[in-house]
């Protein structure tokens, strides 16, 4: 490989990692782990942090102060993504128009990775999966949430309300305030723009944050300080489909609510670990539950009126009595907070609440960098005498990676293969640590 290509290729690696860490959105609100040497797809990898501490009242009189090491949380993260985007390069370009072609080719390069990327991120905070008996639940996703709703009890566009609510779930498990991301839809961040400049006077405006707002509006994966969270849009978020919750009807009367004590938080002692699941026992006389009915879906439990609206992901189905099935889920309501087994009993001894699998534009997420865990790694450069050249960039800030291969020369066609890669995984790491803000 001649020295000019050889600096063109690693010019375009590094263009292409600039625009990766720039057009990131969750990527950048992460823990983001490296390691040296060669790996493969599918192998499993330690990304680290630290667990925080609780200090102890000393009374010099009566003992002394008892010595505890370091203690980390250790994440096993499965490479399991391995990105490519190649394309050919002919001989017969002429050499300005192949530097031309690979600046260009850079920006195309790093979007066809980060595109999919963030797609992968985000369906971490959307998968669950089914499961029996007694579950410690940590590295999980949200069971939390909040939600912006109209004076008639229907979602509304995203507001302050959500936000500010998701805020105060989140402190509940004693959670740093700093490093907290909001990652919105696209829809939801045009809300957000419109609810995030409402000052008294224009020229006011152009003198603080929300100047900028009006001016430019907020571009995907540019983030600005509200409420507590670095927010941005993504369009890697999306809503939710509605489903029949019966076989025949869209929705099911609650006919009995009961706690749920097989789920509890990892590593909090008993007696406050407590998840605050319930068992919905729905009225299903006549047919079943609905086909489509699944783990990970949010339901919405709502009266006839506009007073009762509560909201929860699905983490059980149980159909061992058909016309009688019962779905486990976290009940929240608007405003992030619990609603327990005895608190609904309450409610549907007075008032009619059917659950239903509501239509949901926007399941936008807010959490801590915590929670979110990425392991990005090399694979094996091409061995010499291979006829295949490379170029392997780490941003040692960052952690974001990226490798670019050059190689098989085609005689025919007098081109090259040119390819980028990144090798990465993730894992959420702590269900506390996460809320979503349902909108439209």
């Amino acid at each position: 490989m001649a020295i000019d290509a050889a600096l063109v290729s690693q010019a375009l690696a590094a263009r292409a990692l600039t625009q990766l860490n720039k057009r990131a959105a969750f990527a950048r609100g992460a823990v983001i782990g490296y390691e040296n040497g060669n790996f493969v797809f599918d192998q499993k990898v330690k990304v680290r942090r630290p667990k925080r501490r609780r200090a102890v009242n000393l009374d010099p009189r009566v003992g002394g102060i008892n010595f505890t090491e370091g203690a980390f949380f250790n994440g096993d993260v499965s490479l399991e993504r391995l990105w490519v985007d190649g394309y050919p390069i002919y001989g017969s370009d002429a050499p300005g128009s192949l530097r031309l072609y690979v600046e260009e080719t850079s920006s195309q390069m790093a979007d066809s990775i980060v595109s999919p990327n963030e797609d992968y991120l985000y369906e971490k905070f959307r998968t669950y999966e089914a499961t029996v008996g007694v579950q410690e639940i940590g590295a999980h996703a949200p069971v939390r949430m909040t939600a912006a709703l109209d004076a008639d009890g229907n979602l509304a566009d995203f507001n302050a309300d959500g936000i500010r609510h998701a805020a105060t779930t989140i402190d509940g498990f004693e959670t740093p305030p700093e490093d907290r991301y909001c990652i919105m839809s696209t829809i939801a961040k045009g809300s957000f723009l419109g609810d995030s400049t409402l000052v008294d006077g224009f020229a006011a405006a152009l003198n603080i944050g929300a100047g900028n707002l009006i001016r430019t509006g907020l571009p995907n994966a540019e983030f600005v300080p509200r409420y507590g969270f670095s927010s941005t849009g993504s369009t890697s978020v999306y809503g939710q489909d509605p489903e029949g919750m019966l076989a025949n009807a869209a929705g099911a009367d609650v006919s009995a609510v009961a706690e749920n004590t097989d789920f509890t938080y990892k590593d909090l002692p008993v007696g406050d670990n407590s998840v605050g699941a319930v068992d919905l026992t729905l009225d299903a006389a006549l047919t079943t539950i609905g086909p489509n009915v699944a783990v990970g879906q949010i339901l919405q439990l709502a009266d006839s009126g506009s007073a009762h609206r509560y909201f929860g992901v699905i983490l059980r189905i149980d159909i061992s009595t058909p016309t009688a099935p019962v779905i486990t889920t976290v009940l929240n309501n608007p405003k992030g907070g619990l609603v327990s087994a005895a608190e609904a009993t309450a409610i549907i001894a007075s008032v009619a609440l059917t659950a239903t699998i509501p239509s949901i534009g926007s399941v936008n997420v807010a959490y801590h960098r915590e929670a979110l865990l990425i392991a990005n790694r090399f694979i094996a450069e091409p061995s010499p005498g291979s006829g295949a050249t490379a170029t392997s960039l780490r941003d040692p800030q960052t952690n974001m990676t990226i490798q670019l291969f050059n190689g098989s020369y085609d005689l025919k066609t007098v081109s090259e293969s040119r390819a980028a890669y990144m090798l990465t995984g993730a894992l959420l790491s702590d269900v506390r640590k996460t809320c979503f803000i349902l909108s439209i």
